[in-house]
C-alpha cells in the first residue's frame, strides 16, 4: 500500500450519478466553475458546473446593464416633464405679465376700453373679477 503526505487543500465533492465521494484541488475547483468545463468522478461520470462563476458574473453585468438603461429611461421622461412643465409656467408668466401691462396702460382686461380711473371701473363694472 502506497500512501502519501501533501499540504494542497481539496474539495470534497460527490457524483452526481453514483455518489462516490471524491476530492479534487481548489485550483481544479475554481478552474472548473469558472470556465463551466467537464471533469470527471472516479468511476468515469461526467461532472459540469452547469453556471461557471464567469457566467453568473456575466448574468449579474447584464441584469446591472438593463437597470441602468430602465433608469436612464426613467430619468429622460423626468427631464422632459420638467421641460414642459418650465414651459408651461414661462409661457403662464408671459401671460400675467402682458395683462399686468395692460392694466397699467389703463385698459381693462375684460372689455379692452381705455380707462383713466380703471380701478373705479373695474369696481362697479367687473365686481366678480379677480384677476387670478
Amino acid at each position: 500500500m502506497n500512501t502519501f503526505t501533501t499540504t494542497a487543500r481539496f474539495v470534497i465533492e460527490e457524483c452526481y450519478k453514483c455518489h462516490m465521494p471524491f476530492g479534487v484541488t481548489d485550483d481544479f475547483f475554481n478552474r472548473k466553475q469558472d470556465n463551466g468545463s467537464e471533469f470527471f468522478c472516479p468511476n468515469g461520470h461526467g461532472q459540469v458546473y452547469k453556471t461557471s462563476n464567469l457566467m453568473k458574473v456575466e448574468r449579474e453585468l447584464k441584469r446591472e446593464r438593463e437597470k441602468l438603461k430602465r433608469e436612464q429611461i426613467e430619468r429622460e421622461h423626468a427631464q422632459g416633464l420638467f421641460e414642459a412643465e418650465r414651459n408651461s409656467h414661462r409661457t403662464t408668466r408671459g401671460h400675467v405679465t402682458r395683462i399686468k401691462n395692460r392694466v397699467s396702460a389703463g385698459l381693462c382686461p375684460c372689455c379692452n376700453r381705455n380707462f383713466v380711473n380703471l380701478h373705479r371701473h373695474m369696481k362697479g363694472q367687473h365686481p366678480d373679477f379677480t384677476g387670478k
